[in-house]
């Protein structure tokens, strides 16, 4: 028979530890209800903006005017929270004129774990803004910009540096339509 002396510190210490790591290994084994994302802004648009905030978290710096058909951006900022599987969250353009906000669709279905790492920023001509979530480093989307500029009877443009847009969903891309 082993018996316990509970006068003696050592056994409070191990109790405590033994304690400590059951705690700990129920709250490690919650699903996080929030991914935190590197978030990377694209300005595709027409007018300057000072900052994006996405959540009310900074997401992205000063991006200037581009022509229809360029797109200015790309440097990553950490990290932007996201609810697991949202389908929309709220995105602030601080432009010269004053705050455009806008509870901005979020591109579905997440990558297949339901988390991603990336969280990019489209930000379009006319105003409109697309979000993304991807596992790899997103690249500025031309199947989203020819949408818009299509969408607001835009139909003379060159796309910039066509090597270096994702094309988007699209599977069957005829590259002799990237230059219009």
């Amino acid at each position: 028979m082993i018996l316990i002396d509970f006068t003696d510190w050592k056994w409070a210490i191990r109790a405590l530890a033994v304690a400590g790591v059951l705690w700990a290994s129920v709250g490690c084994s919650r699903e996080p209800k929030q991914k935190s994302l590197t978030a990377i802004a694209y300005n595709y648009g027409e007018q300057a903006f000072g900052h994006v905030l996405v959540n009310g978290k900074w997401a992205g710096p000063v991006l200037s005017e581009v022509e229809p058909g360029g797109v200015t951006g790309g440097g990553s900022i950490c990290c932007v929270k996201i609810e697991k599987g949202a389908k929309t969250a709220r995105v602030t353009i601080q432009y010269i004129d004053g705050d455009y906000i806008v509870d901005a669709p979020i591109e579905q279905p997440w990558p297949p774990d339901g988390y991603g790492h990336y969280l990019a920023i489209h930000v379009l001509p006319g105003r409109t803004v697309q979000l993304s979530i991807s596992s790899s480093l997103p690249f500025p989307r031309m199947d989203l910009l020819k949408s818009q500029l299509n969408a607001l009877g835009i139909q003379n443009y060159v796309i910039e540096n066509p090597h270096m847009w994702d094309l988007g969903p699209e599977t069957n891309v005829d590259y002799s339509e990237i230059s219009r």
